[in-house]
């Protein structure tokens, strides 16, 4: 089963996006959370974990067939589109990540791919631990050429790593010029200036899209609160028109009474003043809608730079997971180099690739987790924790 067939069931830590065809402004992408809840700002909230892409979109246009997209004019008038369920597309765009424990280098959580791995998911988590000391021979030319390789790799990753931490804190202050970081290590200033370009434009595409959102929020609550403002001058003068037909209404009474005028004179003012109440009925609703329509804004302003502030702290905490791992692996390779010998649990094993290992992968959520014995070549599932165990050197040795 691959992660987007027609069986897989969205749980939480899933991100989805849900797009109105002919309306892109009305697309929005949003994290299940932990209740199995996503919310899709017009759609409102739904309750999507455990439902497979097929039941998550029908559910999606049942709401929307009680839904409508509010939009505003230049003027300020309120133009409500109603939402077209057949004009609903439903898609993944980030998987949970997978978990990898046991006998490896880099133990953590890892960022799913459609197509990955078991083998894969171990590289990412660096590897296999060794089960004893490396010997401190002098390295064989293969060895040589693979250690090299080991230690570069590792020196590109903590460049990047650093790369990516000074990113993250010209991001969190929007300088969108910051200067270049102090980076160190054994590669030049022309391996690392295509890394520092592409990071630049990252740096100004993600300030100016989080400047484009709050500007957003505060163009689009302007635009409401003027609305606000004209209808409730309307509202005042309806009340203010209502309030003369019904005095009217009271005058007519009054000389109809006295036998002064018509009857048939009563029945006109009176239909003037149902027109006067059914207007000012139909502004009051308006502003009602507004006035929600405002407070909703108002929440979705406040979550944006909260959720922000969030996913910021988590990449910086990836980042600095992403530089400590790079620097060990470093300093292994430097010793390996050297004919230095690495100590178990410091991540020898990748450079021992004789060694097998037992993977377990715990699939499904909460009760209905089970364990499943995964090759390294089968596929891992999204939320997969695969727990890995190291054979015993004698049943490597006998073939066992």
């Amino acid at each position: 089963m691959t992660a987007d067939s027609a069986a897989y069931q969205l749980q939480p830590g899933d991100t989805v996006r849900f797009d109105l065809i002919g309306l892109p402004d009305a697309s929005v992408q949003a994290r299940i959370n932990p209740g199995g809840v996503v919310d899709l700002g017009v759609l409102g909230r739904l309750k999507l974990g455990g439902l497979t892409l097929d039941k998550a979109l029908e559910a999606a246009r049942s709401e929307a067939e009680r839904r409508a997209f509010p939009r505003y004019m230049e003027n300020g008038d309120l133009f409500v589109l109603p939402i077209q369920p057949r004009d609903l597309r439903l898609s993944v765009v980030a998987f949970r990540p997978i978990t990898v424990t046991g006998a490896i280098t880099g133990p953590g959580r890892f960022d799913f791919e459609p197509g990955m791995t078991v083998r894969a998911a171990l590289g990412l988590a660096g590897g296999l631990q060794a089960g004893g000391m490396m010997t401190g021979a002098a390295p064989t030319p293969e060895e040589l050429i693979r250690y090299r390789d080991i230690f570069d790799r590792a020196a590109l990753d903590k460049v990047s790593a650093e790369i990516a931490i000074w990113a993250l804190q010209a991001r969190v202050a929007e300088n969108m010029d910051p200067d270049a970081p102090a980076l160190q290590g054994p590669l030049s200033g022309d391996d690392t200036a295509p890394l520092l370009a592409d990071a630049r434009k990252l740096i100004r595409a993600d300030i100016q899209t989080a400047r484009d959102e709050r500007a957003f929020f505060v163009r689009s609550l302007e635009q409401m609160r003027q609305r606000l403002g004209i209808l409730t001058a309307q509202r005042g003068e309806l009340q203010g028109l209502l309030d003369a037909d019904e005095a009217e209404v009271a005058r007519i009474q009054e000389l109809i009474s006295r036998g002064v005028a018509p009857a048939s004179l009563l029945i006109e003012v009176k239909r003037v003043a149902a027109l006067s109440s059914a207007r000012l009925l139909e502004v009051e609703e308006k502003l009602s809608r507004v006035q929600l329509d405002i407070t909703e804004l108002e929440r979705r302003q406040s979550e944006f730079d909260q959720e922000r502030q969030i996913e910021l702290l988590n990449e910086f905490r990836e980042a600095r997971g992403d530089l400590l791992r790079a620097t060990l692996d470093m300093r292994r390779g430097a010793r390996l180099l050297a004919g230095q010998s690495i100590p178990a649990g410091n991540g020898a094993t990748d450079l021992a690739p004789r060694l097998e290992a037992s993977v377990i992968a715990h699939r499904g959520a909460g009760e209905a987790s089970r364990p499943v014995a995964v090759a390294l070549d089968d596929l891992v599932h999204p939320g997969d924790v695969l727990e890995v165990q190291l054979l015993p050197a004698t049943d490597v040795h006998s073939g066992q």
